[in-house]
């Protein structure tokens, strides 16, 4: 069983130094032609979504459309400029967008005027995320992902564990929107090749809540995996 798990303090320490930050100081277009030096143009949604949450560094929660819209998009904050004084900042987002076929056709920078100043105390967890081996059993990576997410969690620290801490390729959603399963959260984890049906599948993860958005139950779905959802 293979799991990417939090590591040492020391091996924490590596990852984070090891992290590429971006200068958000400079321009737009300099930050995108930095970004595209990384990920270039045509560059698979596969090695793109794995440099955004293994490679970079960034602020806020991960959130992606791969999997479930036909030219999907992924991104998070690159960090802040102190640049709408005197009361704010301004959050600086990129985005990465795909077409149909999953392949990197443009990035897209932009800068969100925020209220208040930004606190260092603020700064996001840099240890690595939590990546599932998605050839272990549904039931496995069910109780795998219990560990971080138990029975009785509250939604909204379900909801910070799927941005901040988990390795996964689209999501969150509301579960109605990505399965139809009302009054939950859900993701799609990732996809991989089964060589015994010789096909793609997908992994989907829902996170089922009660009346009062605690955690009642974690359901594990595996469909055969389609480049490009209506």
């Amino acid at each position: 069983m293979f799991l990417v798990a939090f590591a040492s303090d020391a091996r924490d320490s590596d990852s984070i130094r090891e992290k590429i930050t971006i200068n958000v100081h400079q321009s737009d277009h300099a930050i995108r032609n930095e970004l595209l030096k990384y990920t270039p143009l045509g560059s698979s949604a596969d090695s793109v979504i794995d440099f955004v949450l293994s490679r970079i560094y960034f602020e806020g929660l991960y959130s992606s459309t791969v999997g479930i819209i036909a030219e999907p998009a992924l991104g998070g904050e690159l960090g802040h400029r102190y640049d709408n004084p005197p009361w704010g900042h301004s959050a600086v987002d990129a985005s990465w967008m795909f077409d149909k076929n999953l392949k990197l056709r443009d990035i897209e920078i932009q800068s969100v005027p925020q209220e208040g100043l930004y606190s260092h105390s603020q700064d996001p967890d840099l240890r690595p995320k939590v990546k599932i081996n998605l050839h272990q059993s549904d039931e496995a990576i069910r109780r795998e992902i219990l560990k971080e997410t138990p029975v009785g969690s509250d939604r909204v620290l379900v909801e910070v564990f799927i941005g901040s801490h988990l390795y996964f390729q689209g999501g969150s959603l509301n579960g109605a929107l990505l399965g139809g399963k009302a009054g939950s959260n859900g993701i799609i984890l990732g996809h991989y090749y089964d060589e015994r049906v010789s096909k793609e599948r997908s992994i989907w993860v829902f996170w089922n809540f009660d009346a009062n958005d605690r955690l009642q139950n974690i359901e594990v779905q595996r469909t055969n995996f389609s480049r490009s959802s209506s």
